[in-house]
């Protein structure tokens, strides 16, 4: 470092050499960069029930789960600290591409855990300048990434405008717009999407409740709850409150009638109750599990119907299906198409 005589160099000698600095530090450390974080969703509510050394493994298990997700696709673990994960990766389309690998992994090793001990993990994703060299990263861009991955709900994978854009148009459409974060330090706020990790052309997002005409998205945890039930013990009792508009109806729902189940075959629904429960005309038991797809009809306490929805991509693809059907078995039996009883 050049040897200053540091009383004597003027106000204006001190700026000049700050941007000089300022300068030689952006062209030898400035990047861009695909700045991750990851967060174990609960953590400090389980190591309060469960104790330090079962906390600690249900860590542990998330920082290897985050190694095999994005070794693949040359990603950096620059820092694990608490209960998360920051990495970095060239580019935009790797980083999706480990964060969805990620949860995949995470389906598969939950499936070998009891529910209580299941992990759930939020991700944020954010693609700017940070200053990087082969032991640190730092920037404005980093603390962006941190602020978005906090807002993100369990499973969820969570996007900045500047990481949408440098999506692949294949990553693009499987993303959708969500709520503009902003926190300390943000000088405004900052434009998110989330990411679909599962494949929406099959995958129901949502589901429609004939009798108040209305639609609720489905959310990103792997395993979640339907019934008529609000709260339990202060606390929300189901994901998805399944309602008639009549009060003394909806007593036919059970409080949790329906438990919902990501896998890594798609989504799945067992009843909990004893309650009545069809699915497409057919009356599924307590303990039975059902793989549902976009377009199934579910029906509870012989008062509510509720149809499986997914993406407007998915909905035109299942009634070009549909038609196309329609169409096939028309020309295979014309008269089938008269109209006449």
């Amino acid at each position: 470092m050049p040897d200053f005589d540091w009383d004597s160099l003027t106000l204006q000698e001190f700026i000049q050499l700050q941007a000089e600095v300022a300068r030689h530090l952006r062209r030898r450390f400035e990047r861009k960069l695909a700045l991750v974080f990851t967060d174990v969703v609960g953590s400090t509510a389980y190591f309060e029930s469960k104790g330090d050394i079962a906390g600690k493994r249900l860590i542990q298990r998330h920082h290897l789960l985050v190694d095999d997700a994005i070794r693949p696709h040359d990603g950096r673990v620059v820092d694990t600290a608490g209960d998360g994960a920051f990495c970095v990766f060239a580019t935009a389309e790797l980083a999706a591409l480990a964060l969805v690998s990620l949860q995949e992994k995470l389906i598969e090793d939950n499936l070998e855990h009891a529910p209580d001990e299941r992990l759930a993990v939020r991700s944020g994703m954010h693609w700017g300048d940070a200053l990087l060299d082969d032991v640190s990263v730092s920037g404005d861009a980093v603390n962006t990434s941190a602020r978005v991955a906090s807002a993100a709900e369990g499973g969820e994978i969570r996007l900045t405008e500047s990481a949408f854009q440098e999506l692949s148009p294949r990553l693009r459409v499987s993303c959708q717009p969500a709520k503009a974060v902003n926190g300390k330090g943000m000088a405004e706020p900052v434009r998110t999407y989330l990411l679909r990790w599962y494949d929406p052309k099959w995958v129901p997002t949502a589901i429609h409740i004939e009798e108040i005409d209305e639609r609720f998205d489905l959310p990103s945890e792997q395993c979640f709850s339907m019934g008529r039930l609000a709260f339990h013990e202060g606390k929300p009792a189901n994901a998805i409150l399944l309602r008639h508009p009549d009060p003394e109806l909806t007593r036919c729902i059970s409080r949790w009638h329906l438990k919902c189940e990501r896998s890594i075959h798609g989504l799945t629904i067992s009843p909990v109750s004893q309650g009545h429960t069809k699915v497409d005309g057919k009356p599924i038991q307590r303990g039975d599990v059902v793989r549902v797809e976009v377009g199934m009809v579910v029906e509870v306490g012989k008062v509510l119907t509720f149809r499986f929805a997914g993406t407007q991509e998915s909905e035109d693809l299942m009634h070009t299906n549909l038609d196309t059907d329609i169409a096939s078995w028309a020309l295979k039996d014309p008269e089938n198409m008269s109209g006449d009883d």
